[in-house]
Order: C-alpha cells, then structure tokens, then sequence
C-alpha cells in the first residue's frame, strides 16, 4: 500500500485531502513511484555483520591497556561515541578490517557544519535561508559555534584518552 495518513494541513503535490468528519484536516500521502514507506523493511542486516556497542567494546578493550580503561571506562561511554571510536579504528586498520567495504564507501572530509572547512559556508548557509524565509537566524551562527565547541570538547577528550592506542589512518 502506497497510501498513508497524516493530521496536517499543509499543502504539498503529492498529498490529497481526505473526507473527514472531524475538525482535524487529514490528509493521505500518496508516494511517488519507486518510494517505500518508512514502515517497510528494505533491507535486513544480521546483528553479527552489524557494529554494535557489543562489537564496539570487545574491539577497543582489546587495544586500550588495562590502566587506561580502569580510569576511563569505555562501558561508560555513550554508543555513539563508541562506534565512533570503533569507526575510527576500523578505518585505521585498512584493508585488514572486516569492515572495510562498508567504510570505504563513506565520503572523503567531513560533511558536517561543525567541521572547520565547512563552517564558513555553512554560516553563508544559515544568513541566505534567514534572508530567502525571511526567518529570524540570529541567534543560529552562535548555536552553531557552542554546538561546534561542544563536540570539539567531546572529540578532544576521546583522542586524549583514547587516541594513542586506535590506529588512525594515514592521510
């Protein structure tokens, strides 16, 4: 079924009004061809081809010496940050990772507005949509940039505790 319903009245070519007998304007979204709805399973991938935090732990505890795990505990870690952890190792190992395919397919830099080559243009960004909306962006630039202090303060105490014994690639 390519149909599904949505309480909302905001207008879009792919949406047609419904008949309702309440107050709420509900409206059907009909998909275009070759979309799937967001409920449908496209694709299964088994938990042990999968990176998880189990995959995650097993991984570092095996590279991070007992004295550094005792004082900073990987266990305590957000999942996030240990699969970022294990990425980056994974990364560093090259060809000899089992998660090579898949890692080689990520894009070269960083995509992300926190990054430093990308935050100029993405303050750009911010000023063109608050001047084209005619929206109130203010306040946007300085969110970014605690946003982007933040994760560098993250990022900074992850390389400091963990850094020396992930292999990093080169380049």
């Amino acid at each position: 079924n390519d149909t599904f319903f949505n309480n909302s009245s905001n207008n879009n070519n792919n949406r047609q009004s419904s008949n309702s007998t309440s107050n709420n304007d509900v409206t059907a979204y009909h998909l275009p061809k070759g979309w799937y709805p967001q409920e449908d399973i496209l694709l299964r991938i088994p938990l042990s081809i999968q990176m998880t935090r189990v995959t995650a732990l097993t991984t570092l505890q095996a590279v991070v010496p007992e004295d550094v795990l005792s004082r900073a505990p990987l266990e305590e870690l957000d999942d996030a940050f240990l699969l970022a952890l294990q990425l980056a190792h994974e990364h560093g190992r090259g060809r000899e990772s089992r998660w090579h395919p898949y890692i080689a397919n990520f894009p070269s830099g960083s995509q992300c507005g926190y990054a430093p080559n990308i935050r100029a243009s993405a303050m750009e960004m911010i000023s063109s949509l608050g001047a084209a909306y005619g929206l109130d962006v203010n306040g946007w630039p300085a969110e970014l940039q605690k946003s982007y202090n933040y994760a560098e303060q993250i990022s900074s105490t992850l390389a400091q505790n963990y850094g020396s014994y992930i292999l990093v690639a080169n380049g």
